[in-house]
């Protein structure tokens, strides 16, 4: 596996740079891991590389490629600290539905306290920054109050402030999830879905106790494991990421495809 860090990286999702070095740096070893998210350097590197292959390398064989769905459901949220009071319990993540946002409060420790994340609509008024404080307060009073009692003003008006951030959008990467002999892609690099689906860190555990199970089997030989966890995983993450998407898409179709089979499945 060879690691090349360069000055013209580009970034396959904005077409920008993403990383400025001094000189260049070359970096070898036996098994390479690419695990940095949705970040993929790897992936975009090993779709770069595809793409120099001659038009008849082009009809013999698909080559690696990075596929990037339109997100015709978008969302961004903003994080909001607090802390529980005593006579909760600070180990359950709490959750709100309005027609408006949702709220999903985590716990960041044993102590009661809690990163709180306001997931909203692209088109709403709050959600970009510097939005008024009395703003967003009376709208977790009316809506969540339970919460909002909790919410120092405060972080109230640094949250009001605060810019929005954006969840991933649906990518998965193939045909094929290894490159050579010695490079493999895991988790969200090789698979991303929306956060709320409860996918992405259990997928990525999955794909980690695969490979594990495929360098037992081959006594260690990383070039027939990446191979085999490649064939295994690479159908299966393409599926994920293609289910997940229908499941979050708008209107009719999000119905069709997960409300009605609900009902007709509860009839």
């Amino acid at each position: 596996a060879l690691v090349q860090v360069s000055p013209c990286g580009k970034d396959y999702e904005s077409g920008d740079v993403f990383c400025i070095v001094e000189g260049c740096t070359h970096v070898a070893a036996p098994l390479l891991v690419a695990a940095d998210g949705t970040v993929r350097t790897i992936a975009n590197a090993m779709q770069a590389l595809d793409e120099k292959r001659s038009l008849l390398q082009r009809l013999v064989s698909k080559g690696f490629h990075v596929k990037r769905y339109d997100d015709d459901n978008q969302r961004i949220y903003k994080s909001i600290p607090f802390k529980l009071p005593k006579e909760w319990r600070p180990d359950l993540n709490y959750s709100a539905r309005t027609k408006r946002f949702n709220f999903d409060a985590l716990p960041a420790n044993n102590k009661g306290d809690y990163c709180g994340v306001l997931l909203l609509r692209t088109n709403d008024p709050l959600a970009q920054a510097n939005t008024d404080p009395k703003e967003l307060r009376d709208l977790l009073d009316e809506y969540v109050p339970q919460f909002s009692e909790l919410i120092t003003n405060a972080t109230i008006d640094a949250v009001a402030a605060k810019p929005v951030s954006y969840l991933p959008g649906f990518r998965y990467a193939g045909p094929r999830l290894h490159q050579g002999a010695a490079t493999i892609l895991l988790g969200d690099c090789a698979h991303t879905v929306k956060p709320y689906f409860g996918l992405g860190a259990n997928s990525a555990l999955e794909d980690v106790e695969i490979l594990a199970d495929y360098l037992d089997k081959y006594n260690n030989s990383t070039e027939a494991a990446i191979q085999a966890f490649s064939e295994h995983r690479a159908p299966e993450s393409k599926t994920l990421v293609r289910i997940s998407r229908e499941l979050d898409r708008p209107g009719w179709r999000g119905f069709v495809v997960f409300i009605l089979p609900i009902i007709l499945d509860s009839i």
